[in-house]
């Protein structure tokens, strides 16, 4: 792929020919080289990617073989142009293998890093014991001929066996995140009868070529803070496609080492905290008191489109070292907050802290001296945006302060979510510090068709791992039971009877990952409650609608029938269908106007004829409504237009014989609503006009109120038709400007 994204594909396609002048076709009776003595030894494949081919192993020789390559163009998905390649293979028949190359396996290089690489190839032709055939090894590919400096490889390399030195230090130019191909060949110097007919071998080997890593990391706290800091210069920074620094973090200490060719610190369970940092140094303002953490850092590169906008491809480095830090424990720190009763009035939360550690490098009493005092605030809601004081304590002598509680009575625990906090204060009611917030968890529900999607939200400084999730069925009588553990926030709970009540809660486990604090951490959330209903709407119908229109293009209808034929269907698996009780059927007979409901049917009906008068224009589209009640998204729009039919005729006899005595259009006429016509003698004289669509002219002059002479007369003018649209003038039937001629005749 290239700059403006654009990427090659390969594939074998028939040979193209033609005889004669006949059109370019696909050659009659080709046949691909492996369909040629067909087998499991005989494989012909091309790599879409890159183009090479490979035959293991032809069956039939001596022969010429020919095949078509296909190559593609693509931007962003769509295909740009295709070329065509064809290619002749030769097999002959000779006693003679191919040599060998030992590949190398795939491997990755680090930008400033040295990759030197052993390649070797032999030849199996012997006789006696000595190798009858020597090798040439070479390598060609990207690496030796792009940006500097380029790969060195100890070619024309000649024995058997036969071995050659690759050598390459990339620099930040060759970072990408697809490999490079090096492609390396041998062959054999086989001579017979003083022909040489050399056979080779092909190995594509691939080297990705990663950013070098950040190194040195190192970090302090400073207060509630954890400043970070790596190795400067790094090596690309000033590099175009360097895009920066990522932070990544992860509870807990995590020493490992990651493996040479590894990327990016996601799949070692870190999360990325801060991104796009050009600079050497990071601030971390969301670590949590308690906690100890591993960071990393990862360096960043992308490739962009031309004018620097959409990224093509992006590339990580291996992480850095690990740092692992906790903040000064120097602040009480929330161990609980466990819903243990659940009501509006009567609800009753556990809240548990740890007092400072007094050890060294936490909390220094000779600078913030006793007597010292706990005061626990609470706040409705998860965040804690209005913390008013519920209890203080003062313990003395401080060393006596154990572990404190607290329960917090008379709550509305199951309406309400409440978060709490420790303030921590001195001598004189000096303010040391408080503690991280901690929320309730919350429970809630999402009803679905015999079953409940059950979702939780916390906020708490520790870290949950699991969930316990307990069930109590039918009514509030019966016990809870165990039914799940989950690490995620969710779980549908599934074979459930609907509209019956189902209590649940969830008993969350977490840790700060820290030997200070025993771990787990057990925190209940309140009780919730809910029925499984069935609201998932069947899926729409589809609709079609016919009438008599189609049998009468240009022409009189035969049958003057006015309905239009409804049917339809739900298309798709039972699922779709399931539990469809009524069908109702909309219809607008103006699309630019609202629906209106025509009729509903049972679900054994799928059809419907609708009558009307004088007109067929309108607009359909129908829902279907399950026993549960739950109703589809409507179906396809399918609007229907009136089929006009309006032409004159050329002659007519008013001759008082009781036969073609009036002028009139050719009948039955349809979905015209008036005209517009005026006929004129040969000298240019109106003799008649109307808006009647009917006419029925007698040939008497309107305006003098005598018979014509026969003759030939012209008229002119439009017909107005009934469309969905509105109203719509055409040029009367004739010429394209609505004019024409009436032959009248008089004689019997």
């Amino acid at each position: 792929m290239d700059l403006e994204g654009d990427s090659i594909a390969y594939e074998l396609m028939f040979p193209l020919g033609r005889r004669q002048n006949d059109p370019i076709a696909n050659l009659p009776g080709y046949t691909f080289p492996d369909q040629s003595i067909p087998g499991p030894n005989n494989k012909f494949s091309i790599n879409s990617k890159t183009g090479e081919i490979k035959w293991i192993t032809p069956q039939k020789c001596p022969c010429i073989f020919v095949i078509a390559v296909r190559i593609s163009e693509y931007r962003k998905g769509i295909k740009l142009s295709t070329m065509i390649r064809d290619m002749q293979i030769f097999t002959t028949c000779e006693n003679n293998d191919p040599p060998q190359i030992n590949k190398p396996n795939d491997t990755c290089i680090r930008v400033g890093d040295n990759l030197n690489i052993n390649v070797t190839a032999s030849d199996p032709n012997v006789i006696g014991l000595v190798k009858r055939d020597l090798v040439y090894l070479t390598a060609l590919g990207a690496p030796f001929i792009f940006n500097s400096p380029i790969a060195t490889f100890d070619s024309p390399a000649v024995g058997n066996p036969v071995s050659a030195m690759f050598r390459w230090t990339p620099t930040c130019d060759f970072i990408r995140k697809n490999p490079y191909d090096v492609l390396l060949k041998a062959h054999d110097d086989y001579t017979i009868n003083g022909t040489t007919r050399f056979l080779y071998d092909e190995e594509l080997w691939k080297i990705n070529v990663l950013p070098a890593e950040p190194k040195l990391l190192t970090g302090i706290t400073q207060g509630r803070k954890v400043v970070l800091n790596w190795q400067n210069p790094y090596k690309c920074f000033d590099h175009s496609e360097f895009e920066g620094f990522s932070i990544w973090r992860k509870s807990g200490c995590d020493s490992f080492l990651p493996n040479y060719c590894e990327i990016g610190a996601a799949q070692r369970g870190y999360t990325k905290i801060a991104d796009k940092i050009k600079a050497y140094t990071y601030t971390d303002l969301t670590a949590r008191t308690g906690q100890k953490y591993s960071y990393r850092v990862v360096a960043n590169f992308a490739k962009r489109s031309l004018g620097g906008g959409q990224i093509i491809e992006e590339s990580l480095s291996a992480p850095s070292n690990e740092v692992c830090i906790e903040l000064k424990l120097d602040i009480p720190v929330m161990l609980n907050v466990d819903i243990q009763t659940t009501n509006t009035a009567t609800g009753q939360v556990f809240v548990r802290w740890a007092k400072p550690k007094v050890t060294a490098g936490n909390l220094d009493t000779n600078f913030n001296p006793g007597p010292y005092s706990f005061k626990l605030y609470r706040s409705d809601g998860q965040t804690g945006n209005s913390f008013a004081l519920i209890k203080t304590t003062t313990p003395a002598p401080f060393y006596l302060a154990n572990d404190t509680s607290f329960i917090d009575l008379n709550q509305n625990t199951e309406g309400k979510s409440f978060s709490y906090k420790v303030g921590f204060f001195g001598k004189n009611n000096d303010s040391i510090g408080e503690s991280d917030i901690a929320s309730s968890i919350r429970l809630s529900s999402q009803p679905k068709n015999q079953s409940l999607l059950l979702s939780w939200s916390e906020i708490v400084p520790w870290t949950n791992y699991e969930y316990d999730i307990y069930r109590q069925d039918f009514n509030k009588i019966a016990p809870f039971n165990f039914i799940k553990r989950v690490q995620s926030l969710n779980y549908l709970d599934t074979l459930l009877i609907n509209d019956s009540t189902y209590c649940y809660y969830v008993e969350a486990h977490g840790t700060y990952n820290n030997p200070q604090y025993a771990a787990p951490l057990v925190n209940k959330s309140q009780i919730w409650c809910d029925k499984p209903q069935d609201r998932v709407p069947p899926c729409p119908p589809t609709i079609t609608v016919t009438n008599d229109c189609g049998l009468y293009i240009d022409q009189a209808w035969k049958n003057e029938q006015y309905i239009n034929y409804i049917k339809w269907t739900i298309q798709g698996d039972d699922a779709c269908r399931e539990g469809v009780t009524r069908y109702h059927l909309y219809y607008t007979a103006d699309s630019t106007k609202a629906y209106s409901l025509l009729d509903s049917f049972g679900a054994n009906i799928n059809s419907f004829n609708q009558i009307m008068v004088n007109n067929l224009k309108g607009c359909y589209k129908i829902t279907a409504t399950d026993q549960a009640g739950n109703t589809s998204k409507f179906s396809n729009s399918i609007c229907i237009d009136n089929c006009p039919f309006y032409n004159l005729p050329n002659t007519f006899t008013p001759n008082g014989d009781g036969s073609n005595d009036l002028y009139t259009p050719f009948k039955p006429y349809r979905f015209v609503t008036k005209i517009d016509l005026k006929i004129y003698n040969r000298w240019g004289n109106l003799v008649y006009e109307t808006t009647d669509p009917s006419i029925n002219w007698d040939g008497v002059d309107a305006f003098a109120g005598k018979a014509l002479n026969e003759g030939v007369y012209m008229y002119s003018g439009s017909y107005f038709i009934n469309t969905l649209g509105g109203e719509i003038k055409k040029p009367l039937p004739g010429n394209k400007n609505g004019g024409g001629y009436i032959h009248l005749f008089r004689g019997k």
